[in-house]
Formats: structure tokens, C-alpha cells, sequence
């Protein structure tokens, strides 16, 4: 195959790869009042460990019929390393036969998370709902090395993204739908990741010595040459 031939082929398919777009990749877990939480732990992509998980729904109906289907989803956009994906835990609730909870109901899903590539922090964090109604109520409470932050979606309205920090979080997300009629879908949690800049160490002591040594001769040089 000529040569030119085969380097378009090359630089075709490199482009390809640059430019595929983004991919996702999932874990499904689920919740019933039955058979607890069933998920993997821990749940692990990309540089993200998921556990710790707590889970639970109060229904005052007294049915006990609200089921959960949580997708941990990691969006890779392709760029090199981690660079701009984010990671996303999506509470899809179902009351009944299918359908929103419709309240009054409430509950709390607590989590946390770990970067485990020492090259990245956590820099972002958002929280979201869809079909919350009425007088509900969804918060996202991110606790981090730096301090803490509240994320509140009143009515469905997002909250976010904020900028938190460090390699470890722990995560407490509590909703209410308070009054009968009013309803929850679901609620998620998004999160972005920024590069840590690492401060270089000093030099080794042997390292050092020979340096000083060859700047001590280079100088003898310099001098040497001068008084030629």
C-alpha cells in the first residue's frame, strides 16, 4: 500500500477516534420497602467510587408500593484523561403501577463518592427534579474537605452547578412531597471534576550535590579561560 495512502488512512481514522462524541457508561441499582437496596458496592467508573449508600421512603398511605431505580451514568466527552465528563445519579421513583409519587411522602438517599485518580478533585456539583409539584421539596447537602454546600429544588427548578472541592464527598439528598396531589418523578445529581496542581518536591540531596558540583566547575572554566 503506498505510503500516502496509508498515512490519510492513519490520520482518517485518528480523527474518527477525536472525534467520535461523547459515551456513556451506567450502573442500575434499585430500592424496595422488601428487598432493600440492591446494588454493587462499590460502584465504580471512570475515577468515581460510589458507596456507603443509604436508602429509604415513608409513605403514611401505608401501602409500601414506591419503588426506586438509581442510575449512576458517567458521560465521557472524549477529551483526554477526565477533561469535561461528568457524573450523574439519577433517583427515578415510582409510585404504584408506574406512576409519580404523589404525596404526601418522603425520604433520604445518603452517599459518598471518591475520586480515586490523584490528578483530579471534584470541581462542581448541581441538583435537579422533574414533576416536582406543589409544595415539595428536593435538597442535595454535599459535605467536602473545603466546607459544605446545600443544594435546594423547590418545584422543580435546578440549583446549581457550585463549586466545591477536594477528592471525597459524602452526599445527603432528602424530598417531601407534603400535600396530597403534589408529585416527585425524580431527582439527580451531576458532578464535574477539575485537574490538581501538584507543587514539585525538592530536588533529591544527590541530585542537588551534582548540580552544585558541575556549577562549581563550570565556573573554574569560565575562570580558567578568562586568565588564558
Amino acid at each position: 500500500m503506498p505510503k500516502v495512502v496509508l498515512t490519510a488512512l492513519l490520520l482518517g481514522g485518528g480523527s474518527s477516534l477525536l472525534f467520535a462524541g461523547s459515551a456513556q457508561a451506567n450502573q442500575r441499582c434499585t430500592w424496595d420497602k422488601i428487598g432493600g437496596f440492591i446494588c454493587p458496592i462499590p460502584v465504580i467508573l471512570g475515577d468515581k467510587s460510589f458507596d456507603n449508600f443509604a436508602f429509604d421512603v415513608t409513605d403514611p398511605d401505608g401501602l409500601q408500593d414506591i419503588t426506586a431505580t438509581i442510575d449512576f451514568v458517567w458521560n465521557q466527552v472524549g477529551a483526554p484523561g477526565f477533561q469535561d465528563d461528568t457524573w450523574t445519579v439519577d433517583v427515578d421513583l415510582t409510585e404504584g403501577a408506574g406512576g409519580d409519587v404523589v404525596g404526601p411522602a418522603n425520604g433520604f438517599f445518603n452517599y459518598d463518592v471518591t475520586v480515586t485518580d490523584p490528578d483530579w478533585q471534584f470541581a462542581t456539583a448541581k441538583h435537579d427534579t422533574v414533576n416536582l409539584s406543589g409544595a415539595s421539596l428536593s435538597t442535595k447537602l454535599v459535605d467536602y474537605a473545603g466546607g459544605q454546600v446545600q443544594l435546594v429544588s423547590l418545584n422543580g427548578a435546578p440549583d446549581g452547578p457550585v463549586a466545591i472541592g477536594g477528592t471525597f464527598i459524602s452526599v445527603s439528598d432528602t424530598w417531601s412531597v407534603n400535600t396530597d396531589g403534589d408529585s416527585i418523578d425524580n431527582f439527580t445529581n451531576t458532578f464535574t471534576q477539575r485537574q490538581q496542581h501538584h507543587v514539585p518536591g525538592p530536588l533529591p540531596l544527590l541530585g542537588a550535590g551534582a548540580a552544585f558540583g558541575f556549577s562549581r566547575r563550570l565556573r573554574s572554566r569560565i575562570k580558567a579561560s578568562r586568565l588564558a
